[in-house]
């Protein structure tokens, strides 16, 4: 058990064990409850670090796939779209060709916004890829 849920425990049995008659033990019970969160805090502090670094970490593994797909099947950078969710700001790479499909949808991964939309799903969504090597604009 985290110390975090030792610490609610501990406040819950004080609260089940005993009667809170005065001021001193209930004061004695919310001194425990915010410790309790003050451990959680701590530890969801660390959680939030650990994810910053595996996204860093994910996000070098990506970069490496998109190479090796590059390698692999020949993809040429001009041949990819490069997009940002306007949303997010999160970059997306896809192949141009694939925004010409009438049936074509890119999602953002991050936050689920619509980016582009083919005109199969009846109002079209489209987005201006602008600049050079489909960089946006």
């Amino acid at each position: 058990m985290s110390e975090a849920g030792q610490r609610i425990a501990y406040a819950k049995g004080m609260l089940q064990g005993r009667q809170v008659e005065d001021q001193e033990r209930l004061q004695a019970v919310l001194t425990s409850v915010l410790e309790a969160l003050e451990a959680l805090h701590t530890e969801v502090d660390g959680v939030r670090r650990e994810l910053e670094e595996l996204s860093g970490y994910l996000q070098a593994v990506d970069d490496d796939l998109f190479e090796v797909e590059a390698d692999l099947y020949g993809y040429d950078e001009a041949e990819m779209a490069e997009l940002e969710c306007p949303h997010c700001q999160t970059p997306l790479v896809v192949e141009a060709e694939f925004l010409d499909d009438d049936a074509a949808e890119v999602t953002c991964p991050e936050c689920g916004y619509v980016l582009h939309r083919g005109p199969a799903y009846g109002e079209p969504v489209t987005l201006s890829t602008g600049g050079e090597n489909g960089q946006p604009s």
